[in-house]
């Protein structure tokens, strides 16, 4: 998987944090939504996660017997220096109002906060960390 980076130890996943370019969103749906729409026979409309101009950090999820071992902070500080320090990208996320540790996780990591967005009827903190 191109898009997924992994924290493994003595080859036991311990978390994941998929990334991606966000203007690839429509293409990288693109398959999901044929084969949903196959099975459902009903043309389906997602809202937009992220847009053009941003690395999105999709999911970042870590094995509930790993939590507590900062393995969600050595994951983002792994995307952070390779897509911006390195590539001089910036990085874009989305977080539930309803979930204020990890908002709390990435605004100390150095996330901002850019503008707040209903997907999937949820409301959502858009976070952002560049360097520029």
């Amino acid at each position: 998987m191109e898009n997924i980076i992994v924290a493994v130890e003595e080859n036991v996943v311990l978390g994941q944090i998929c990334c991606y370019d966000g203007a690839l969103l429509q293409t990288l749906r693109q398959p999901i939504l044929a084969e949903l729409e196959k099975t459902q026979r009903e043309k389906i409309s997602l809202d937009l996660e992220t847009q053009p101009g941003e690395i999105y950090i999709d999911t970042l999820a870590v094995a509930e017997t790993a939590r507590g071992r900062g393995i969600a902070k050595l994951l983002l500080l792994y995307v952070i220096d390779l897509y911006v320090k390195q590539q001089h990208h910036t990085l874009g996320l989305l977080v539930d109002k309803e979930n204020p540790m990890a908002k709390s996780l990435y605004i100390r990591m150095g996330f901002q906060l850019k503008m707040t967005r209903t997907v999937f009827g949820k409301e959502m903190d858009h976070l952002q960390y560049s360097i520029i």
